[in-house]
């Protein structure tokens, strides 16, 4: 949670008007509803194309 709040939760968070305190999730899931919570859920972690890597967040080359 620590390293997601250092890199744009606040924002997430801010926009929805509630705070990051326990039970956040639910909240957050009432205001956004079930049809985003269903789509955003259907959404896969990465698309890959030949050599190119798609994801959200980012990818530390780093790490094996």
């Amino acid at each position: 949670m620590d390293r997601w709040l250092k890199n744009g939760a606040i924002d997430f968070f801010q926009e929805l008007g509630i705070e990051p305190i326990d039970g956040w999730e639910e909240k957050a899931s009432e205001l956004l509803g079930e049809p985003m919570i269903e789509w955003r859920h259907s959404l896969p972690l990465k698309l890959q194309i030949g050599e190119l890597l798609f994801v959200h967040a980012g990818i530390d080359t780093d790490v094996r």
